[in-house]
């Protein structure tokens, strides 16, 4: 039996590792190789993977992740933070595409 614990919707952060990882690889150990093999999958992220708003940045109706060190969030609901999860993937991927 196979648990899903999230819904399968893309999510800032988590699946910018599609990005973040190969390029940690690249300045770890310089292989442009690396990046080589993974641009396909790391501009298919970009170009399709983030879902985007009307102003080209994440779609606001999906729900991201938020602040989860704000420390006024319900204990039981560490995610349910102040900071709205739109603000956080959209500042996210800014710094992620510089």
């Amino acid at each position: 039996m196979t648990m899903i614990f999230w819904p399968a919707l893309p999510n800032a952060v988590w699946d910018d590792a599609a990005i973040l990882l190969p390029w940690s690889l690249f300045l770890a150990s310089g292989d442009k190789g690396v990046l080589q093999k993974q641009y396909e999958s790391m501009t298919t992220w970009i170009d399709k993977g983030i879902q985007r708003g009307h102003d080209s940045l994440w779609d606001p109706d999906i729900y991201q992740l938020g602040d989860w060190l704000d420390p006024m969030a319900p204990l039981d609901e560490p995610g349910n933070g102040r900071t709205d999860g739109a603000l956080v993937a959209d500042a996210n991927s800014s710094a992620l595409l510089q």
